[in-house]
């Protein structure tokens, strides 16, 4: 009775008393091997053989004992025999001569770990393995693809020592049973696979991490590179009939002496940091111009100069072509170009006959249409603006339709166009719409710099992507949008371009006539990028594109005022801008 019960203690204690050891201790090269012995294992069950043990030593009766690192809090402990065989032995105290050597220190327990391992792997025929029990939570019937469940802390040992939360002795083939070692097996894929998805996750967001820290360093270092070439207004070499010849009309040409001689040896120098955008906005069932603007961007000293060119301003190219707008319309159908190219073609005609004519250096161009232009708008995620009076207006040969009921409100970007779009209701038409741009950009500025973040980037580059046209490169939209975020209300400048109205008196036509002299000290103020002045001689002898000989055009080209009308963003915020309605 006392063999039995002395036999049941030592397979319960066998049962109870096992290894505890975390999956993420293990190292690859373990996993392997205890893949593989868990492969033997599976095995030997299926065979139903003996466990694997190791050759018998020479004298039998001396049979060599494995000594096992158990930490002084342990009553007795347990010694495995190289056949596996599992004997009493008395409490270590010493370190004794013996393949591994005992460590009396609770702090060593992981240094004996390791050297059990290592035995393993070579000549031990028994391998660490985790307390079976720990899985009794799976069930009895674990499916391998269902999440299994790790103990976060270490079971404790059998013992009852607080002292010893490991049970350091290893585990043996005949401890594990068929659904054990599936179990196991499973949990050592599944954590592999996790160790993989773990690394490779890791790998992408340091790529990120790497290409976001590269492309701000690139910001900080880069900046744009124009060309220093002498303006073309100030060679002599562009004829401002030579462009205007695509039009195939009534041209009128300049005469001779209308055209500036080249100039020699005198060169203009570029302000540093001042870049001057040509801004479109296309209505694509007309192909007309319907919104042209002239930004100005000095980095340097943070200023932005926004110039509104009037629609119905008044060009010199041809009997049929005498409003602004319609040159792009007039150029798009002349361009020898196909698909998207002959869309840039036009752009990049009108962006010469601008630069020319007003004696203003244009370095880069922007081009949307009204669909992209209610998309970006969309892409902020609408404006909060103050609409001043009720709007309405109905074109079904334009497709537009306007009703906006006064008062301040959330925009979306089929309400912004119908806001930007709208001109029946001023009294100056045109010029009133324009004002009323100025307060829209204005609140848009606002609604950017408010509430701009990495999500709204992301959608309105998809937008700019598939809407809008333009010769500026990544880097230079990185470049300039950077500092531009930070510009101040009151450094953001607004002038519709000096003029007056006009009629034809043979046909009734209505024209913008713009005033020469002022047109040409605002060129000099806020949108020359050179170090020189744009003389009086030199700008009529371009500007001759936007007057004529006939009295009723020349007159007002020859007028002058005192206010030009310029006003920021900061005072149009405050309420200072006044537009007047019919």
């Amino acid at each position: 009775m006392d063999m039995e019960n002395n036999h049941n203690n030592q397979t319960q204690s066998k049962s109870q008393n096992l290894t505890y050891l975390p999956l993420e201790q293990l190292t690859d090269e373990q996993i392997s091997e205890l893949m593989t012995r868990l492969e033997t294992i599976k095995k030997q069950k299926a065979e139903k053989t003996e466990p694997i043990s190791a050759p018998a030593p020479d004298d039998a009766e001396q049979t060599k004992v494995m000594e096992i690192p158990v930490p002084p809090s342990h009553g007795n402990a347990s010694a495995i025999t190289e056949t596996g065989t599992e004997q009493n032995a008395e409490p270590v105290s010493e370190p004794v001569s013996s393949p591994v050597t005992a460590q009396s220190a609770p702090a060593k327990a992981h240094s004996a770990q390791k050297q059990n391992a290592s035995a393993s792997s070579s000549t031990d025929p028994t391998l660490i393995f985790p307390d079976p029990s720990c899985f009794d939570d799976l069930g009895d019937a674990p499916d391998p693809g269902a999440p299994y469940e790790i103990p976060d802390e270490p079971r404790p040992s059998s013992t009852g020592g607080e002292d010893d939360p490991y049970d350091t002795r290893p585990l043996s083939s005949d401890d594990m049973d068929e659904e054990t070692i599936a179990v196991y097996r499973d949990l050592v894929r599944k954590r592999r696979k996790q160790r993989r998805l773990i690394l490779s996750l890791a790998a992408v967001v340091g790529v990120l991490i790497l290409v976001i820290v590269v492309f701000a360093g690139y910001l900080n270092l880069y900046k744009p590179t124009l060309d220093d070439d002498l303006p073309s207004f100030m060679t002599g070499s562009d004829d401002p009939a030579t462009t205007d010849e695509i039009l195939i009309g009534d041209i009128t040409t300049p005469t001779d002496d209308d055209v500036p001689a080249p100039v020699v040896n005198d060169t203009y120098a570029r302000r540093e940091d001042v870049y001057n955008f040509l801004v479109l906005g296309i209505d694509r069932a007309a192909n007309l111009s319907d919104v042209i603007m002239i930004v100005s961007y000095d980095v340097k000293n943070g200023d932005i100069s926004v110039l509104s060119l009037p629609r119905d301003t008044y060009i010199n190219v041809g009997s049929n072509y005498h409003k602004l707008n319609a040159y792009f319309s007039a150029s798009y159908n002349r361009s020898r170009e196909t698909g998207t190219e002959r869309y840039r073609d036009a752009i990049e005609s009108m962006s010469d006959f601008i630069e020319n004519g007003l004696c203003i250096k244009l370095d880069r161009y922007v081009c949307v249409d009204t669909a992209g232009f209610r998309e970006i708008i969309d892409a902020i995620g609408g404006v909060d603006m103050e609409v001043p009076f009720d709007m309405y207006y109905e074109d079904p040969e334009q497709d537009l339709y306007i009703d906006l009921k006064a008062g301040y409100q959330h925009l979306t970007g089929a309400q912004a166009e119908q806001f930007v779009r709208y001109r029946s209701g001023y009294l100056n038409g045109d010029i009133g719409r324009i004002s009323a741009q100025k307060l829209f950009l204005t609140a848009l500025v606002n609604q950017i710099k408010n509430s701009f973040n990495a999500s709204t980037l992301v959608s309105i580059a998809k937008t700019a992507i598939e809407y809008v046209t333009t010769d500026l490169t990544a880097a230079e939209i990185g470049y300039f949008a950077k500092y531009a975020l930070s510009v101040d209300l009151d450094k953001i400048s607004f002038t519709t371009l000096p003029g007056g109205g006009v009629v034809n008196p043979d046909s009734g036509a209505s024209y913008y006539v713009m005033y020469a002299e002022n047109v040409r000290q605002i060129v000099n103020e806020r949108f020359n990028v050179y170090t020189r002045e744009i003389t009086e001689e030199v700008f009529l002898a371009n500007s001759k594109k936007f007057t004529s000989t006939e009295s009723y055009i020349a007159t007002v080209f020859s007028s002058y005022i005192d206010d030009a009308g310029t006003v920021t963003a900061g005072e149009i915020e405050s309420g200072d801008l006044d537009i007047p309605i019919r």
